[in-house]
């Protein structure tokens, strides 16, 4: 009977430790929510932070196609920063410049950052001066003539809107690039690439207690928008109906925890040697000595519980 007993303790402590761990790899699966963020599955599926997100209930939809590829309307979407969102735009002749409408949304569009190349304008326009030359070596298209590159003004406003196009008075859109920031205050120019800034407007914009709030003007007339970004040291989405935004962990020490690890299975195998010594001493020894056996076994199991549950608690990160 007591031989039993102290079996079953042993059981139960080998038990706790397999749930724990069937608990912990629970934990670190994806609550699900409102809005979808991975496009995708497996080793190619691509993710998003809020407020972008892949169903109807995102404050920023995005399309998810077939390839695992983000889309913005028939564009792909290259990456979605904390401030921009960047758009493969390739270079065509001849391309209707109506046909980047669905980049104007309601929370997101071309930013002043970009100089865009126009065919067939009918009138002269301000902006960079590109040689044609250049622009047909660099896209290697030479049927395309009559090129303008146009960089306007932002005029107070962060974001183009639709109606800077129409005032063009040009037929075409032959393509863009995109003047980015580099190391050192360098300016880099990113080809067939246009940014888009993003934003949410006043009502959702409620930046984490770790995030910062940046305002987005959005033309005259128009409301302010905003987006949210952590402070440094910090990570995640910066907003409060989000992510928020949580401390950047250090690098844990690999030998720290190959060593936790060790012991960690070193523990388990130890704890089934003593419940099979337990039942193979009820077998073999005698009554005489029975007890001094359990006297040590109860020595050995309270150390291997001890161990045991101290390793555990590393391994959660609990100590």
């Amino acid at each position: 009977m007591v031989l039993r007993q102290k079996s079953l303790t042993l059981i139960t402590i080998i038990t706790i430790l397999i749930t724990t761990t069937s608990i912990a790899t629970i934990a670190r699966a994806q609550n699900s929510s409102s809005c979808k963020l991975t496009c995708g599955s497996g080793k190619s599926a691509k993710s998003v932070q809020y407020p972008f997100g892949f169903s109807e209930g995102c404050v920023i939809p995005l399309n998810c196609s077939d390839k695992n590829e983000i889309k913005l309307g028939e564009f792909t979407v290259q990456n979605v920063t904390r401030s921009s969102i960047f758009v493969h735009l390739p270079a065509q002749c001849n391309r209707r410049y109506q046909s980047i409408a669905p980049l104007f949304g309601p929370n997101f569009g071309p930013s002043w950052n970009n100089s865009l190349l126009f065919q067939n304008c009918t009138s002269p326009l301000p902006g960079c001066q590109i040689p044609a030359e250049f622009v047909q070596k660099r896209f290697n298209l030479s049927s395309c003539d009559n090129i303008t590159c146009v960089s306007q003004a932002p005029n107070g406003s962060d974001i183009m809107r639709f109606e800077d196009l129409n005032r063009t008075r040009c037929n075409y859109l032959f393509g863009s690039f995109s003047v980015q920031s580099g190391r050192d205050s360098l300016l880099s120019l990113e080809f067939e690439t246009l940014q888009l800034g993003w934003w949410v407007y006043t009502g959702l914009c409620e930046c984490h207690l770790n995030a910062t709030s940046t305002t987005v003007k959005l033309g005259e007339g128009k409301p302010l928008g905003c987006r949210c970004s952590c402070n440094a040291g910090f990570d995640g989405d910066g907003f409060k109906l989000g992510s928020g935004c949580q401390p950047v962990s250090q690098p844990e020490d690999r030998s720290k925890g190959d060593n936790e690890g060790f012991w960690f299975h070193v523990s388990m195998v130890f704890g089934f040697i003593v419940g099979f010594w337990a039942v193979c001493g009820t077998l073999v020894l005698k009554k005489s000595w029975r007890y001094a056996y359990f006297n040590f076994f109860d020595n050995m199991q309270e150390k291997v519980a001890l161990k045991i549950a101290l390793n555990v608690a590393r391994w959660q990160g609990r100590l």
